[in-house]
């Protein structure tokens, strides 16, 4: 689905990402996580089109991205990219703001479908009762799964078909609750177990072992670790990149990720 081959993207002269070698395949979710200005955003850019390469190729399906980037309206209907911050000038019915990921079909599908495609998606990210609310009257988490259930309707037939399907999320659990963050990560892997590739910047550690397929970690523009996410996420790699001390304590199956005190022997687990 998609393939990085040796890619760089620079800033000016200064490189912000070194040689980046990675693969994302159907039915997959990757999480990419790092600290701060590792780079995770900037690459979600450089793999979407957003940002030039300095060096390096991007492929989708098979073709460049700059050739399927010359085709806007195609790759719109199995292609979908949520970012960390989504804004509107203008103040739409939330109804509406769901319906422009529907752009791309409707010379293909009847109106009547269009408007249930985005009630069904708006449903799935518990926000229905707010269809008709104006989109600047509502918080910033309601705006976040918004567009989430925006980018979902766009991706409707990729996700309810044998067709491919391609979804970018930057930091989708961002200024949400801790249900509505469980709600979009269970959403995302539900996209993946339907057929569909997905790409997804994350901060939580635990969260990344516990939805991702496999884990890219990134430190200073450059690839520390790829590969099946609880071999990635070993406590002594973790210790390297963070620069903090952790480790794994496993109780009735699941992995706590556990903040160690250097001044006593307990732990702390993380939030």
């Amino acid at each position: 689905m998609l393939r990085c081959d040796n890619i760089t993207v620079k800033r000016g002269t200064r490189a912000v990402l070194r040689q980046l070698h990675f693969d994302l395949q159907a039915a997959e979710l990757i999480a990419v996580i790092g600290p701060n200005g590792s780079g995770k955003s900037t690459l979600l850019k450089a793999l979407t089109g957003e940002l030039a390469l300095a060096r390096g190729t991007v492929e989708l399906n098979g073709q460049s991205l700059a050739t399927q980037m010359q085709r806007p309206q195609d790759i719109a209907r199995w292609r979908a990219v949520l970012p960390q911050q989504s804004e509107l000038a203008f103040n739409f019915p939330v109804i509406d703001v769901v319906m422009m990921g529907r752009s791309p079909h409707l010379a293909q599908v009847e109106q009547a479908r269009n408007l249930e495609i985005c009630e069904a998606a708006l449903e799935q990210v518990d926000c229905l009762a707010l269809k008709d609310r104006r989109y600047q009257h509502l918080s910033g988490g309601e705006r976040q799964r918004v567009h989430l259930a925006r980018v979902l309707a766009q991706l409707h037939e990729g996700l309810n078909s044998d067709g491919p399907a391609l979804l970018f999320l930057d930091e989708p659990t961002a200024n949400l609750d801790l249900k509505h963050q469980i709600q979009i990560l269970h959403l995302a892997r539900q996209c993946a177990d339907r057929g569909a590739a997905v790409f997804l910047v994350l901060h939580d550690l635990q969260q990344a072992r516990a939805y991702a397929d496999r884990v890219l970690m990134l430190k200073a523009g450059r690839s520390v670790a790829f590969g099946k996410a609880a071999s990635v996420l070993s406590a002594k790699r973790i210790e390297r990149v963070f620069d903090i001390p952790v480790e794994w304590v496993h109780h009735d199956g699941d992995a706590l990720l556990k903040i160690k005190n250097p001044n006593s022997n307990t732990t702390n687990t993380t939030t």
